[in-house]
């Protein structure tokens, strides 16, 4: 890993207090797409997670809310080139899947993101967030509220168990 990679990405990621989420409630990943024109916004409120998609400060075109145990999330895997993220919300048969990563090889170590939307195992969508516009955590606060919620992340499978505890 290269020197200082935690502190920049400390300070290349805004606060995650704000982003268009409500207070209280802390940025998963938001950005804008077509220079602006389209953003969105996923946010985490206690065992709650949103999504909204539509026109930058205008009315959403969709908006989600689901428990956190109903969000997909695959965690930075702790190796490889990219440290990278990401998180999927379900709309029936619709999948909107939001990653993010650094290349930790690159120079400039740049944020990048992007939007990709499936129905069923058809690609209808892949958004790639406009630059400099991109917020989010690492790690992802919702890694800890999926615990929270009695699931555990299964290193050497790739997946989440839920516990049949709580």
């Amino acid at each position: 890993m290269k020197p200082h990679l935690a502190l920049i990405i400390a300070v290349s990621l805004p606060s995650l207090a704000q982003a268009g989420c409500s207070e209280g409630s802390q940025v998963l990943i938001n950005c804008t797409f077509y220079d602006g024109a389209k953003s969105v916004t996923t946010c985490l409120q206690g065992d709650s997670a949103t999504y909204a998609f539509g026109p930058t400060g205008g009315q959403a075109e969709l908006k989600m809310s689901r428990h956190v145990v109903d969000v997909g999330m695959d965690p930075w895997h702790g190796f490889g080139r990219w440290i990278a993220e990401g998180l999927t919300f379900d709309n029936d048969d619709y999948a909107y899947a939001l990653r993010y990563g650094i290349d930790r090889l690159s120079e400039d170590q740049r944020l990048e993101a992007d939007l990709w939307v499936t129905y069923g195992d058809q690609t209808l969508a892949h958004l790639v967030c406009d630059a400099g516009s991109i917020k989010a955590g690492y790690p992802l606060p919702l890694f800890d509220a999926k615990i929270a919620s009695g699931q555990t992340w299964d290193q050497e499978e790739m997946l989440w168990t839920t516990s049949d505890n709580k």
